[in-house]
């Protein structure tokens, strides 16, 4: 694995709400300072309260330079306020969500970051990889920055297989296994709701695998400041890759200045 992740483009909501590209900077440091400049300047130039509603879409459909793998990561992707996190050490290794344009029907062939499929959601290019590295992941998944003004309440997004976790449950699952995907939101550092999703269920007799784009109703959690992801299994002895993908991420958001 290879931590060059090349130049990329994100996004932020101005003044009116709506949503803009802007140059994602190099560092994680750099990245922290620069999005909350410009969410001070938005607020600090009106004279009496501000306040703005909008909705987050992130589709992922970014112009950036992907590696020989076709994936692309920063510490940091992200849209109006909403931050898509990662983490890469000193010897390669990363984790976390990061973008991918991998895709594959063949299982017994494939890049373990691809998505069982031909594209992104609607025939699109990009669409966000969750790598469960356990020997390097960042503290969360997704990060919504204005925590301390506002409100950010995700609505849902799309959720798919990895082709190798594909090719896995079909060689190894029997009658009674499962796969179950679990995000849970934080705010101020109390759990505020999960949301569940099984990307296969063998149980009861049933036969099923996500082997399509699925919808994921993430309402359930509120309020966030962070969502954090974790895939458990009826199998966890490492047979089955704890990864999915995701696309079209949706979130209300509203920040307020006094």
């Amino acid at each position: 694995m290879c931590c060059d992740g090349g130049g990329a483009e994100g996004y932020h909501a101005g003044a009116d709400g709506m949503v803009k590209l802007i140059n994602v900077t190099e560092y994680m440091i750099k990245k922290i300072i620069f999005f909350s400049i410009l969410a001070v300047m938005a607020i600090s130039c009106l004279d009496s309260s501000y306040n703005a509603s909008y909705q987050v879409a992130a589709t992922f459909e970014v112009n950036a330079e992907f590696n020989e793998d076709s994936i692309y990561y920063e510490q940091m992707l992200g849209v109006s306020n909403v931050f898509f996190l990662n983490k890469c050490d000193e010897n390669g290794e990363f984790g976390g969500l990061v973008l991918s344009q991998a895709h594959n029907l063949h299982t017994d062939e494939c890049s373990p970051y691809s998505v069982y499929d031909t594209s992104a959601y609607a025939d699109s290019k990009v669409f966000m990889l969750y790598f469960d590295n356990p020997v390097c992941m960042p503290d969360h998944d997704i990060w919504f920055t204005q925590a301390a003004s506002g409100t950010c309440k995700p609505t849902g997004c799309l959720v798919h297989n990895t082709t190798r976790v594909v090719g896995a449950v079909k060689d190894n699952f029997t009658d009674g296994d499962w796969l179950k995907l679990t995000a849970t939101g934080y705010l101020n550092g109390t759990q505020t709701g999960t949301a569940e999703i099984y990307l296969a269920d063998f149980r009861e007799s049933k036969d099923s695998i996500v082997t399509t784009w699925t919808p994921f109703d993430l309402q359930a959690l509120g309020s966030i400041e962070y969502i954090d992801f974790d895939i458990t299994s009826s199998k966890e002895d490492g047979i089955v890759p704890k990864n999915f993908c995701m696309d079209n991420f949706y979130a209300s958001v509203s920040i307020t200045s006094e």
